[in-house]
Parts: structure tokens; sequence; C-alpha cells
């Protein structure tokens, strides 16, 4: 059974309707082609960039796109991001927002950031930054995940200054106390 299956998924033409499936404008169309082409090891970066571009805000390719982008593509991608986010929106301060909802786009898109800049250290302060000054309490605990990848004495004295000032204005004491021992030294896993 095993040879069979390997015949039928290693056929070109499968390999053409998920490419097929990633140009598509309909979103289940498109996710299908996400799934098929990640099975299939077929590249899929392209086909999110160009998604993330047309719909910045809100677009779950931002996952897939950050999840698939690698040390010579993410200097690229935060450019854009950069570029493409509200963050006046975003850093409005400290608060327990879970960020649930329309109005919320531009801090769900920040998580789909956040989410994987660990793998990128001293990569993304804009958005680390972004993340800490956001109301929605999962922006600050990923901008904090963020944080936790990079090396200790690696942060200028102005991030440490602004670090500083997070930490006297977080709400929640599991965060203030991660932002502590991230000032001190201590992990902050």
């Amino acid at each position: 059974m095993l040879p069979l299956a390997t015949d039928i998924l290693s056929r070109e033409r499968w390999r053409d309707l998920a490419k097929l499936a990633m140009a598509s404008d309909n979103e289940g169309v498109f996710f299908q082609g996400t799934e098929a082409s990640e099975i299939l090891g077929v590249e899929t970066w392209d086909g999110h960039f160009a998604r993330v571009k047309a719909k910045p805000l809100g677009s779950s390719s931002w996952y897939h796109l950050m999840k698939y982008t690698d040390e010579a593509r993410i200097d690229q991608v935060l450019r854009f991001a950069e570029s493409a986010l509200p963050f006046h929106l975003i850093e409005t301060g400290p608060a327990d927002l879970l960020g649930l909802g329309p109005e919320f786009e531009p801090h769900e898109t920040l998580n789909w950031i956040l989410q994987d800049l660990r793998r990128f250290p001293q990569r993304g302060w804009r958005f680390i930054w972004a993340g800490l000054r956001s109301p929605v309490v999962r922006n600050r605990n990923m901008a904090m995940n963020g944080l936790s990848a990079w090396p200790f004495g690696s942060l200028d004295s102005e991030k440490i200054r602004l670090l500083k000032l997070a930490r006297d204005a977080e709400p929640d004491p599991k965060l203030k106390e991660r932002l502590n021992n991230l000032l001190t030294g201590t992990p902050i896993s």
C-alpha cells in the first residue's frame, strides 16, 4: 500500500494542482493548496507573501509566511510588516484585553509576527516594543517570548530604559515578573 501511495503523491499533476490552488482568490481553496503543498514539498512562501501584501491585516497567511521565513528572508518580511502595521492602533498601553474581534486585526497580525521572532534573536525590536505597549495580553507575552531568545547583555541602554518603562506600566503580575527577570538576567521562559 505504501509504494502505491508514494507513487500517487509523487505524480507531478498533484504538485501542479497544489500550485494552482495556491493562486486562488478563494480562501478555502487557497488553504487546501497550502495544506497539499506542505505535504508534497511545494514551496509556499511566495504565495503567502503575496497574500499578506494584498491584505496585510488579519490574514492567516502571516502564520505560514513567518513559519517558512528563514534567515535570508526575515529582513524583507519585517520591512514590509513595519510599513503595513498601524502601530498607533496597537501601542495604546498595556491592559488586560483578550484582543478578540475585527477591531483587533492589527493585534492579531502582530501576534503572527511575534510568534516566530524567537527564531531570529536580536531582530524585530520594533515589533517587540509594539507588543509590550499593546493592551492585548497575548501580544505582550509573545513579545516576551521573542525577547527570551536575545542573549543577556545584547540590549543597549535605550532598550533597557524602555523595558523598565514597560515593566513599571505592566498590569499583569506574571508579565511584570518576566520583564524584571529579563532586566536582571534571570531566565524568562
